[in-house]
């Protein structure tokens, strides 16, 4: 009989056992369970985000040719520009020449004023040396003067009112 209760005794243990793996069968069980239902909520929001990803596609494509359009834009305003930016410089280049002009003919004036005040010609009429030598002055005499340069026509012209 002794066998037998310790049969029985290591039944029961083993039977403990059995008991105690059933319960964490049952443990690993729900966990299983309840890992699978969070795979299928993972896998519904998967769903979602691809069915509005594909949604949103057309949105982003609709969004890049905006991109593109306000591109092409910006570069034909930017070409316009630079055909702008080109005119400026050939305008300031030329209100350069144009000021360099002006500065001659301040200088030129400055030379004939300091001239005449040193000049006792000054005092009745007054000539600079540059002007009775140039060309225009010359077809002036050639006009005006005899050949022999002794003798002058004179024009008058009366306006009568």
């Amino acid at each position: 009989m002794k066998w037998r209760c310790l049969s029985l005794l290591q039944q029961t243990e083993g039977l403990k056992q059995v008991d105690n793996g059933l319960s964490e069968l049952q443990n690993g069980l729900e966990a299983l369970e309840s890992g699978a239902n969070e795979l299928q909520s993972g896998l519904e929001n998967g769903a979602t985000a691809s069915n509005e990803m594909v949604t949103r596609t057309g949105e982003l494509a609709s969004g890049l040719g905006q991109i593109n359009d306000v591109q092409i834009t910006l570069q034909t305003g930017l070409n316009g520009l630079s055909e702008k930016m080109v005119e400026l410089h050939k305008g300031l280049a030329d209100s350069t020449d144009g000021l360099n002009q002006v500065g001659e003919g301040l200088q030129d004036a400055q030379k004939y004023l300091g001239g005449l005040s040193a000049s006792k010609a000054s005092e009745k009429f007054f000539i600079p040396e540059e002007v009775l030598n140039g060309e225009e002055f010359q077809q002036a005499f050639n006009m005006y003067l005899s050949d022999d340069k002794k003798m002058t026509t004179l024009t008058i012209v009366l306006e009568y009112k």
